[in-house]
């Protein structure tokens, strides 16, 4: 939902899904009817790199590449309140 009410705005939401065998992303994915773009850390890199401990966790990061905050587990209130302040 965000996706469509923002993307006029430039929001991408980007999945990145670490330590999974990818078929069982795509069936998990497609079995929900989601169509985000996937990207696959499969050695855990990114995780590594950013240092996510817990899951789901949720990254605004600007056109420049600036990571402006993360957060843990929001309702979608929390979560549109949050991005609308990087808008």
């Amino acid at each position: 939902r965000l996706q469509q009410k923002y993307g006029d705005r430039g929001l991408k939401i980007l999945i990145i899904d670490y330590g999974e065998d990818p078929s069982t992303v795509k069936s998990f994915f497609s079995s929900n009817g989601y169509h985000f773009t996937v990207l696959l850390d499969e050695k855990r890199e990114v995780k590594n790199l950013y240092g996510v401990e817990g899951i789901p966790r949720t990254f605004f990061i600007t056109e420049k590449g600036i990571v402006e905050d993360h957060v843990g587990l929001m309702d979608f209130s929390e979560l549109e309140q949050t991005l609308l302040k990087y808008l």
